[in-house]
C-alpha cells in the first residue's frame, strides 16, 4: 500500500525539480494575494476618498455647471471665483476666527483640568472616588438635546449668552469628561515606579506629574487632544443657541448659505474645504501618535 506524503517542506526534499515548483507556487501565492490587497485597498480607498474628491471638484465649478444635467468635469469648468468671494466674505472669516478661539481655548481648559482631574481618579486614594468617576461618565449620556435649553437659560441668567465664555462652558462641558476618562486610562499604565523615584529625589507631585508621567504617556494625550479640539470645532447644536452674529462659529455661517430663497451650494463647498484644514493639519503633524494613542489605554482602564 502505497503511503500518501503530505505536501510540506520535507516533502520538497526528494527532488531539486520538486523544490523548484514548490517554492514557485509558494511566490506565485504571495504575488496573488499582495496584488488582491492592493486592489482592495485601492478599491475601499476610492470608496471613501469619493465624496471628498467630489467636494473639491464641486467647489471649483460655478452653479452652471453644479446643476447641469450630467457632471461636468472640464479644466475649463473650473473656476476661483467660489474661493474668492469666501475669502473676502468677513463674516466666513469673522466665523472661523471665532471657531478658532473656541476650540483653542475649550482644548486647552479641557486638557489641564483634564489631565490633572485623571491623575487624582488613576493615583489618589480617597472616599468615594470611584462614585465620582462613575458620575463624570455618565454626563457622557445625555444627549446635547436635553441639554442645550437648560443651558441657554443658565447661561442667560448669568449674563453669559451670546458670548466667548457662554460658549466656552457649554463645550467644557461636554468634552472635559471624555477628557478626564481617556486619560484616567493612559495614565492608569504610567509607569509609577519612575514617580516614585522622582519623589524620592525631592520632586513635588505635581513637578513629577510633569516632568515624568506626562511624557510617557505623549500619544494618549496627543490623541485627546485632536478629539477635543476636532468635537469643539464640528460643534452645531450649542453654537446656534447660544451664539449671535458677533460670536457665531463657522458651521453657524455654513448652515446660513441655506435659505428659503436658495441654497448657495457653490459657495458651502469651498467654506467646508477651508473648515476642514485645522483638522487635517492637525492630523498631519500628529498622526503617527493618533494609533499608539488608541492603544496605549486598552490594557487597563478598569474603575
Amino acid at each position: 500500500m502505497t503511503k500518501t506524503v503530505s505536501p510540506d517542506f520535507r516533502s520538497v526534499e526528494q527532488s531539486p525539480r520538486q523544490a523548484r515548483r514548490f517554492w514557485e507556487s509558494l511566490h506565485t501565492q504571495r504575488m496573488f494575494r499582495t496584488i488582491f490587497e492592493w486592489i482592495a485597498a485601492l478599491v475601499l480607498g476610492f470608496i471613501v476618498l469619493f465624496p471628498v474628491l467630489w467636494l473639491i471638484k464641486s467647489s471649483f465649478q460655478s452653479p452652471v455647471n453644479l446643476f447641469a444635467r450630467e457632471p461636468v468635469f472640464s479644466l475649463d469648468s473650473f473656476t476661483l471665483i467660489n474661493y474668492i468671494t469666501i475669502l473676502t466674505d468677513p463674516t466666513v472669516i469673522a466665523a472661523l476666527r471665532n471657531s478658532l478661539i473656541i476650540a483653542v481655548g475649550s482644548t486647552i481648559i479641557s486638557m489641564t483640568i483634564g489631565v490633572l482631574s485623571a491623575y487624582a481618579f488613576a493615583r489618589l486614594h480617597f472616599r468615594g472616588r470611584n462614585l465620582l468617576f462613575v458620575g463624570v461618565l455618565m454626563t457622557q449620556m445625555l444627549p446635547g438635546i436635553v441639554l442645550v435649553i437648560p443651558m441657554y437659560m443658565i447661561m442667560r441668567r448669568f449674563g453669559l449668552l451670546n458670548s466667548y465664555a457662554g460658549l466656552l462652558l457649554a463645550y467644557i462641558s461636554f468634552t472635559l469628561p471624555y477628557c478626564i476618562w481617556l486619560q484616567r486610562a493612559y495614565m492608569v499604565n504610567a509607569p509609577w515606579e519612575l514617580e516614585d523615584q522622582a519623589r524620592v529625589d525631592g520632586c513635588t507631585r505635581l513637578g513629577a506629574l510633569v516632568r515624568v508621567i506626562l511624557p510617557t504617556i505623549t500619544p494618549g494625550l496627543i490623541t485627546t487632544l485632536i478629539y477635543s479640539f476636532v468635537n469643539t470645532w464640528n460643534e452645531y447644536l450649542f453654537a446656534i443657541v447660544l451664539t449671535n452674529p458677533q460670536t457665531k462659529t463657522i458651521t453657524v455661517r455654513l448652515s446660513e448659505f441655506v435659505s428659503q430663497e436658495r441654497v448657495a451650494v457653490e459657495l458651502m463647498f469651498p467654506t467646508a474645504i477651508i473648515a476642514t484644514i485645522p483638522a487635517l493639519i492637525l492630523v498631519a503633524v500628529f498622526g503617527r501618535y493618533i494609533v499608539s494613542g488608541l492603544t496605549a489605554g486598552a490594557l487597563k482602564g478598569q474603575i
